[in-house]
């Protein structure tokens, strides 16, 4: 074929020289993962709830003293905030390519 007749097929048809090809590979790809959940602890807030008691012991002995015992009882309620989360660690990817069939696609 001369030029001058390849350059006339060109200008009508530029894609009569032309291949396209497009091959696929599957691959399987893993990641590990970490996960560490985790907890965290707030301020502490206290609050009285109700009256107290109070119990008063008695002297062992005959004689009086000079001091005594007693014991003093309070309900509370105490407000104890907590976060709870989990956080991920990515390792290293690894990839493994696998056998297939090559399959073309030509548009």
């Amino acid at each position: 074929m001369n030029g001058e007749y390849m350059g006339e097929i060109l200008s009508h048809n530029p894609k009569a020289l032309t291949c396209t090809s497009v091959h696929s590979q599957c691959a399987e790809v893993s990641v590990p993962l970490e996960l560490k959940p985790y907890a965290t602890l707030g301020e502490l807030e206290t609050e009285c709830c109700g009256e107290p008691i109070i119990t008063l012991h008695q002297n062992q002995g005959s004689t009086c003293s000079c001091g005594c015992e007693l014991t003093i009882t309070q309900s509370v309620c105490i407000r104890i905030p907590l976060e709870y989360g989990t956080k991920a660690d990515v390792g290293e990817t690894t990839s493994c390519c696998k056998r297939t069939s090559n399959f073309n696609i030509t548009p």
